[in-house]
């Protein structure tokens, strides 16, 4: 089961991921800015997938996106998955060579198909890691058991 952190400032966003994300994950951390994201980082066990929102009540989104480094420093096996919406290249672009191993636009987050599509979407070019391999596995499985019941 996997373990993921959110950085997500609007709280019927950060609850929806939340229940999304139970049936394939072992632990789901929360943070509202981008204090409470470090302090998760530095008290948490290492975690499989960190989702992180770019436009949060306070600071920039060029904060957000200069905080990638840091989170892949301490934890360089998680999946950083920028979850915004926020569609600028530019934007999208500087994540990306920050160390962000996706980039999904909301609105089409706001499901687990959606996260998945986005998820495949963001892929398109870059190689997969196992990290990334396994994490689509099991949302993909998630998805498919889903829709047999």
């Amino acid at each position: 089961m996997m373990r993921v952190i959110i950085l997500e400032d609007e709280p019927i966003v950060s609850d929806l991921y939340t229940r999304l994300l139970q049936p394939v994950s072992s632990r789901i951390q929360t943070a509202r800015n981008l204090e409470e994201l470090r302090e998760e980082l530095k008290v948490t066990p290492p975690s499989d997938v960190v989702i992180l929102d770019l436009r949060l009540g306070q600071g920039t989104i060029h904060d957000t996106i200069h905080e990638i480094p840091k989170i892949k420093a301490v934890n360089p096996q998680a999946v950083v998955i920028v979850a915004s919406g926020v569609s600028s290249p530019e934007v999208i672009s500087e994540a990306m060579e920050k160390g962000a191993d996706y980039f999904a636009v909301k609105p089409e987050t706001n499901t687990l198909p959606g996260m998945v599509h986005a998820v495949l979407k963001g892929m398109e070019g870059k190689p997969l890691t196992g990290r990334a391999i396994e994490l689509i596995e099991k949302l993909t499985h998630e998805i498919q058991c889903k829709n047999e019941s």
